[in-house]
């Protein structure tokens, strides 16, 4: 659906299939709970969507906003876009840079916005090959730089889901020291649910792949 002449579905639409989707779970006897939430794309017009004070199209009524990168440009406007979001006492969080062909070039451009309170969302997809080795590559080097702070299933269909989470999950698991496995898969999301700041480490420098 259209709102304010971009392509957003409206808020009240996503909030009304999220509760749709509840009530359904809950009648099929699964104990989770489905939160709201959306990704928007890094379009200056899309900042209208967005107030201070106001949840709509946050992650679980959060401060807490997905941005998703537009085709393999960055805007010339991003860091501003950015810092616009913080304004707005948001909390940008950046959706799979490590598809984004800018960022794997120039990897200096997301560690300054991680510097300066930007956080990221990886595909678990992305710690496999179904992207290709160069996503991976640039997926493992952000986990190693400690530029990973939330993940994501990208799924489109369940078997998807199944296979793709399974196996990156294993492999982070296998990777990644206990704590920080369990800091990128259950602390930080907490954060979010409680809608607390996650203050992170940002390496004051990055080793380049």
């Amino acid at each position: 659906c259209i709102t304010k002449g971009v392509e957003q579905c409206e808020w009240q639409v996503i909030k009304e299939r999220t509760a749709y989707l509840n009530r359904r779970v809950e009648a099929a006897g699964v104990s989770i709970r489905v939160h709201s939430g959306a990704k928007l794309a890094m379009n200056w017009d899309m900042l209208s969507l967005l107030k201070t004070g106001q949840k709509d199209y946050c992650l679980a009524e959060s401060n807490y906003v997905l941005i998703g990168l537009v085709a393999d440009e960055l805007p010339a406007y991003a860091d501003d876009f950015l810092y616009e979001l913080q304004v707005k006492e948001l909390i940008p969080v950046i959706a799979r840079p490590e598809r984004s062909k800018v960022l794997a070039e120039k990897p200096q451009i997301l560690h300054e916005w991680v510097k300066n309170g930007v956080l990221v969302q990886s595909n678990l997809s992305s710690f496999t090959y179904k992207y290709g080795a160069k996503v991976k590559n640039y997926a493992d080097f952000l986990l190693e730089n400690n530029m990973v702070h939330f993940l994501g299933s990208d799924a489109r269909k369940l078997e998807y889901l199944k296979k793709d989470s399974t196996m990156a999950l294993g492999e982070l698991k296998n990777k990644l020291l206990p704590e920080a496995f369990a800091r990128i898969t259950v602390e930080n999301p907490k954060a979010i649910l409680e809608n607390r700041y996650l203050e992170v480490t940002v390496p004051a420098t990055i080793k380049m792949p």
